[in-house]
């Protein structure tokens, strides 16, 4: 990975659980945002350190500007919610998703400069849920974390 941004990510996660550091703030980006100010997050493939990064900090500041905003979530980011997945469970996951919430979830697929999925810095896969009609995105963030 040569983005400087997701580098400094990775080592700045890295470096606060290594060193049990509390960060005074973190700030980070979102795909989407809707009038609720509920995020979809995650579409970069850097889900887990950014939690780590958030979870660290004493207050967590997204900026996004007006290309992300919409009434409801999908609107302008049409990928689905990316979730980081272990590789040994990713179907697992992914039905038990499809089966719980409706939907559909994919496998993201590396570009066509590599074969197979996109793996993660922790060397997990994202699948990305395409979803319909959700109202409670609360219920749905305990569904996924379960």
């Amino acid at each position: 990975m040569n983005d400087p941004v997701e580098n400094a990510k990775r080592l700045a996660a890295f470096k606060a659980v290594d060193n049990h550091v509390v960060l005074k703030v973190t700030i980070d980006g979102a795909d989407e945002s809707d009038h609720m100010l509920t995020l979809i997050k995650g579409g970069g493939g850097c889900l887990t350190q950014e939690k780590i990064l958030a979870s660290c900090a004493e207050e967590f500041v997204v900026i996004a500007d007006y290309r992300k905003a919409s009434t409801h979530l999908g609107e302008q980011w049409s990928k689905g919610i990316p979730i980081e997945v272990i590789p040994s469970a990713y179907r697992v996951v992914y039905q038990k998703i499809e089966k719980m919430l409706g939907g559909k979830s994919d496998l993201r697929m590396s570009g066509s400069s590599k074969a197979g999925p996109v793996v993660t810095d922790n060397g997990n896969f994202i699948l990305d849920w395409n979803f319909e009609g959700v109202k409670d995105w609360k219920e749905v963030e305990i569904t996924l974390n379960m």
